[in-house]
């Protein structure tokens, strides 16, 4: 059995490179998170021209199925404003497009 301080570090290794500038379909990149999903900004890779600060998913939920495939539901904030019409809706695309963290302050 390894030390817990090597299996936090590798956690955390892993982590950071989810954090890296590649980036992953939102089910394969929520299953690494150590912790709950809940209050998890995501944006799509493909939305870096609007502003990280105001344009994110916020998600709420999500069912993973093996493989790094499953369903993620959310709130969308675009340019400040929560467009999303119920509080938790399935995020279309999350395992089409290309999703990364943001930071949050």
């Amino acid at each position: 059995m390894l030390p817990k301080s090597v299996v936090e570090s590798a956690k955390q290794a892993q982590l950071n490179t989810l954090k890296s500038a590649s980036a992953h379909k939102l089910p394969l990149l929520l299953s690494k998170l150590p912790h709950g999903v809940g209050g998890t900004r995501v944006a799509q890779h493909r939305w870096k021209g609007v502003s990280d600060e105001d344009t994110f998913w916020t998600v709420t939920r999500c069912k993973l199925r093996g493989g790094g495939h499953g369903s993620v539901y959310g709130r969308l904030t675009w340019k400040g404003k929560t467009v999303s019409k119920q509080p938790d809706e399935l995020i279309r695309g999350a395992s089409k497009y290309n999703w990364r963290f943001i930071e949050q302050h």
